[in-house]
């Protein structure tokens, strides 16, 4: 019974290590010592106001090109709205506050683009396509969406025709996902803009850093 019992202590030990090392867990489940320097990278860039310290955050970020109407895709990692929060925290003069794990398996997505009606943006659509050895493991729709939104979006008058210019935003929560994760090696971005239905795969080490 000992040795079953060290056995098992001694899988769980290995499951654990292998999901650390898998790029993507890292990615999406950062370990909390990777949350807290990204706070204090953020904290920094907000006190200084330094580009230098602005573009630390910008490793926390995966930006990728768009076919037409889109033009670009930003992903926003856990460990990119940390460094927002603590950088938003230092620039209102509030004290330093460390994050909480509810960070973890928060992702936002942001589509980017042109259109001549701003209701066309509300067709715009977008996933994540976990792969494992180029197979679909799982594909994780947003739990949040904010489409077509004039905060986000704005006319431009200047040409022989008007267009709006702007960006969707679409928010994922992984949680739930770790054990499809896990088995993962590769990630594929899914959107469609009116157009068809695009793909671009996401090289992990961009935003393992």
């Amino acid at each position: 019974m000992k040795g079953l019992k060290v056995l098992m202590a001694l899988a769980a030990a290995f499951g654990f290590a292998f999901a650390q090392s898998n790029p993507l867990m890292q990615v999406f489940f950062p370990p909390d010592e990777h949350l807290k320097q990204a706070c204090d990278e953020g904290y920094k860039s907000g006190e200084t106001n330094d580009l230098s310290e602005l573009f630390k955050g910008l490793r926390y970020v995966f930006i990728a090109q768009a076919s037409e109407p889109a033009d670009r895709v930003d992903i926003e990692t856990p460990l990119a709205l940390v460094f927002a929060q603590c950088r938003d925290q230092a620039k209102a003069l509030k004290p330093k506050s460390y994050p909480s794990p509810v960070w973890k398996g928060l992702v936002r997505v942001f589509l980017s683009g042109k259109v001549y009606e701003l209701s066309s943006a509300k067709d715009w659509a977008l996933a994540l396509s976990i792969r494992a050895g180029n197979n679909e493991i799982a594909r994780i729709l947003p739990a949040q969406k904010v489409l077509a939104d004039t905060r986000l979006w704005k006319v431009d008058c200047s040409g022989s025709r008007c267009v709006w210019k702007g960006k969707n935003l679409y928010i994922f929560d992984l949680n739930g996902q770790e054990e499809a994760i896990k088995q993962a090696d590769g990630l594929v971005i899914l959107y469609q803009a009116g157009r068809g239905i695009k793909q671009i795969p996401v090289p992990i080490e961009e935003i393992r850093r």
